[in-house]
């Protein structure tokens, strides 16, 4: 069995699947593993005392630091990979707000004609009402 991919919002790990999700996009996860078994996260460099300040970089979600014990893994990305990535990451970002789009339009209509059966079953249910109150007060004084 093969870990392809997760989605960290759940951290569920999904089968036969390239991508990893951060937030709210999609990115390509390097076939890696570090030594704890988990697969690596994209980070930023924090640190302005670090030379690579503002670089991002991969890994474990248990890396340590200088003041936690965890997992050592750590590899930064080259500038050229992350550029990449960022294109595919543009061109899915782009199909997804297209696939809500059309989602989004599609629950519009769909709330259009509910709402118009709402107005109808009302109209129905007055109209049923008052003629039972007519032929009840007909009924009643005779």
């Amino acid at each position: 069995m093969s870990k392809q991919g997760s989605r960290t919002q759940s951290r569920v790990w999904v089968q036969d699947e390239g991508f990893v999700s951060t937030g709210s996009s999609f990115r390509r996860r390097p076939n890696m593993e570090c030594k704890c078994g988990d697969f690596p996260i994209i980070r930023t460099v924090n640190d302005t005392s670090n030379p690579n300040c503002g670089k991002k970089f991969w890994s474990c979600n248990n890396y340590r630091n200088s003041f936690e014990k965890g997992c050592g893994f750590f590899k930064l990305i080259e500038d050229e990979e992350f550029c990449t990535e960022s294109k595919d990451e543009g061109l899915e970002l782009k199909l997804k707000s297209e696939k809500t789009k059309r989602k989004n339009k599609k629950l519009t209509m769909d709330l259009a004609k509910t709402k118009n059966w709402l107005k109808l079953s009302l109209a129905f249910g007055f109209a049923s009402f008052g003629t039972c109150l007519v032929l009840g007060t007909i009924i009643l004084c005779k």
